[in-house]
């Protein structure tokens, strides 16, 4: 569907998630969590989001393609995560209606 992004009804049309024998196979031999994030976000709506780490909103683009967050008026601590579509749509519509939900990131470690 072209407003959530999620994968039509039925394997005819292109979309819907099969679970099939192979993918319990890779359930059992991966663990759960990396396959459930696989079949439900990347296979489904992913969408790559820039947000402030310093308030917790989603940042914007200027012209040149720098994001910069409009509450803060800096660019200088934006960072890029990855959610699915669906939640960054709730999220933007909870802002219209004034509720401000914060997105926390946490920075990776590399060892």
């Amino acid at each position: 569907m072209a407003l959530t992004r999620q994968p039509t009804h039925g394997r005819a049309r292109g979309g819907g998630l099969r679970f099939g024998e192979m993918e319990r196979d890779c359930v059992l031999t991966h663990g759960i969590t990396s396959v459930l994030q696989e079949r439900m976000v990347k296979v489904s709506d992913d969408y790559r989001v820039f947000v402030c780490a310093t308030c917790g909103l989603f940042a914007i683009a200027s012209k040149d393609r720098e994001f910069y967050c409009r509450r803060c008026q800096k660019a200088a601590n934006v960072q890029s995560t990855e959610m699915p579509y669906a939640a960054k749509q709730l999220i933007q519509e909870l802002i219209a209606m004034n509720v401000i939900p914060r997105i926390s990131l946490k920075s990776e470690k590399h060892s």
